[in-house]
């Protein structure tokens, strides 16, 4: 979840619609003397969820995202140096036959 989408309204409306994980396990174990009203009022009306978690996501999500950028330029960058070597290595082996 992205900053932007943290601070729109829209985007929790509609997240407060979708059967999560955590909620399919909250149902799954639901007992037979949980009232299911309850349950489901609790599911679609609970409020917003914050933990320390999301506030050190929220807080570190530009620094993870430059991170993922470096680390897929650097993977790149090895895979075509990679290409290059078999490349090469096939063209020099072709030259020696």
């Amino acid at each position: 979840m992205s900053t932007q989408q943290q601070t729109e309204e829209e985007w929790y409306n509609l997240r407060r619609l979708r059967l999560t994980a955590s909620n399919f396990g909250r149902i799954v174990k639901m007992r037979v003397t949980t009232d299911p009203v309850l349950l489901i009022r609790s599911i679609l009306y609970s409020g917003k969820l914050v933990t320390d978690e999301i506030e050190y996501g929220k807080t570190h999500e530009k620094d993870a995202r430059l991170q993922y950028e470096l680390e897929k330029t650097l993977l790149f960058l090895l895979l075509d140096f990679i290409f290059i070597k078999i490349s090469l290595g096939s063209a020099v082996a072709r030259m020696d036959s």
